[in-house]
């Protein structure tokens, strides 16, 4: 992974903290899920 990639996963990871605490949960340590697609996607889920 390059650097880039792993700034943007940080920064998604921060905004789905901020969206779970707004929710009034306590965020849980990040699960990042890559996709096999050529774009590098990814999913983070701070949730139960």
């Amino acid at each position: 992974m390059s650097l880039s990639e792993v700034g943007e996963i940080r920064r998604a990871i921060d905004i789905a903290n901020s969206q779970a605490r707004r929710r009034g949960k306590q965020p849980l340590d990040p699960v990042v899920t890559r996709f096999s697609c050529t774009c590098h996607c990814f999913s983070v889920n701070v949730e139960k």
